[in-house]
């Protein structure tokens, strides 16, 4: 059941637990995730933009275990950012080992208040029958206090799935919305700022998981 849940895809902090942008957009961010239905489960995740992209993380429970390992660059033209991360993989099931290599590339174009892009994630190398990719189309339009973001995925695990999500913003505090189709998940989300530090919360409620409960703490650039 685990490998429904994941193979390799991205623990979601805060913000993209409520279907909000999941961009490297601090310079230094962690978060913990909490499975009610399943309590052994758990993860985590570090991540921030400092000269150069970082991403890592964990998710394990008994003698199953995941590892992510990326660094990464983002690159600035007019009107575009790309963001290149490549990743090594670790995974181990039992007595049962395996190391793979992923790729995110992330390009996203700006102007006025909207930001569209294009996000794909694919294992070049891992064990023989199981190779996920992910492919993702969002469109974000943000005005004073709101914020709106509409995503379109696709995955082997998930099919096509359509995500939106809202935060309206009464500085420093914040409040978050969310919901995906398939299946249908709602979600919420909390948090506030408070100088160069933001602390966030988000909650999922899932058919088979369950309650999903996540905390990220961030340094803002």
């Amino acid at each position: 059941m685990i490998l429904i849940f994941s193979l390799f895809l991205d623990i979601p902090d805060a913000k993209s637990i409520v279907n909000l942008s999941e961009k490297i957009d601090s310079r230094i961010s962690f978060t913990s995730i909490n499975y009610y239905n399943i309590p052994e489960l758990t993860g985590f995740r570090i991540k921030g933009d400092n000269i150069f992209l970082y991403d890592l993380s964990f998710f394990g429970i008994y003698n199953y275990n995941e590892v992510k390992i990326g660094f990464g660059k983002s690159f600035y033209l007019p009107y575009i950012q790309i963001d290149f991360l490549p990743y090594f993989l670790f995974f181990r099931a039992g007595d049962i080992k395996n190391f793979g290599f992923t790729e995110k590339i992330d390009i996203t174009l700006r102007y006025l208040d909207f930001e569209c892009g294009f996000i794909t994630k694919d294992i070049f190398f891992l064990f023989k029958d199981e190779i996920p990719s992910y492919e993702e189309f969002f469109l974000s339009y943000k005005k004073n206090n709101l914020f709106h973001n509409l995503k379109i995925s696709y995955s082997i695990l998930e099919n096509l799935n359509i995500h939106y999500g809202i935060e309206i913003n009464s500085n420093p505090l914040f409040v978050r919305l969310g919901v995906s189709t398939s299946p249908v998940l709602p979600s919420f989300g909390i948090g506030f700022n408070k100088g160069k530090m933001m602390f966030e919360f988000g909650f999922l409620s899932h058919p088979i998981l369950g309650f999903t409960e996540n905390f990220t703490i961030s340094i803002l650039k």
